[in-house]
């Protein structure tokens, strides 16, 4: 994907008054959007629609709910399916028309309780291609709601975390690891396997394997089995499940 791509983002965005923030100002996600998303848009063999869910419909932004579920629309295929979560049902019914000629199907509750992310899935159906977590961007929650969901990305679909600054505060990160952290031992076990932590390339290594850092991050932050990368750049990081979980290890 060229840096065109990202330009197109940019002005796909600009099309729209208010700019939805993540793409202008502070923040520049189009980089790690539009170098993954663009090339699953194409329409697949088996002529099923593109699947996607965004936890946030912007409630409590400045300029007003919606923005990026208007992006979505106008960038995404016409035949997407489009799933957009919020904590605020009073907003989600005052703006239940606009999300319905969107064709965006809401889903309410907070994304902190367990059932309330269950009911969501049940509504839904999952199967979805892209997630994007822009909602609390409380750490817990975001790890939490992690947890649930990335069992209903298909294979090689792509899970967005949005505004992971934040988890380094007391305010969103409370006494929980910052996702940062927990991504960071992610990508190393990624680069060095579990498989490769013992055998003839580590001779003339500390033969106490229980004292190596690395094998404690491995203990206390397992990666999911089907991960396939984190990408991660300014602020934000996105992680691609394999197109063939079997694969992992």
């Amino acid at each position: 994907v060229s840096d065109a791509e990202e330009t197109r983002f940019t002005a796909v965005a600009l099309q729209r008054k208010p700019v939805v923030s993540k793409f202008w100002q502070q923040h520049k996600y189009q980089t790690m959007y539009a170098h993954l998303m663009a090339p699953r848009l194409a329409p697949r063999s088996d002529g099923a629609p593109l699947r996607m869910l965004e936890i946030g419909l912007g409630c409590d932004m400045g300029y007003g709910p919606g923005a990026s579920a208007h992006f979505w629309r106008r960038y995404l295929p016409p035949t997407a399916v489009l799933f957009m979560a919020e904590i605020d049902a009073r907003c989600v019914r005052k703006h239940a028309e606009e999300l319905r000629t969107l064709h965006v199907q809401p889903l309410i509750g907070d994304q902190s309780d367990p059932a309330v992310r269950k009911q969501w899935m049940r509504e839904s159906g999952g199967h979805f291609d892209f997630i994007v977590d822009d909602g609390s961007h409380v750490s817990k929650h975001i790890k939490d709601t992690f947890d649930d969901l990335w069992a209903h990305l298909q294979p090689g679909g792509f899970y967005f975390l949005e505004d992971l600054h934040l988890g380094t505060t007391h305010k969103w990160g409370g006494d929980h690891t910052p996702i940062r952290d927990i991504l960071a031992a992610w990508s190393s076990q990624l680069v060095i396997p579990r498989m490769f932590l013992g055998g003839w390339w580590m001779q003339g290594a500390d033969n106490n394997h229980s004292t190596w850092p690395l094998r404690r991050v491995y203990e206390r932050y397992p990666k999911p089995r089907d991960l396939a990368f984190v990408f991660c750049q300014e602020k934000a990081c996105a992680l691609g499940k394999q197109h063939d979980p079997g694969l992992g290890y």
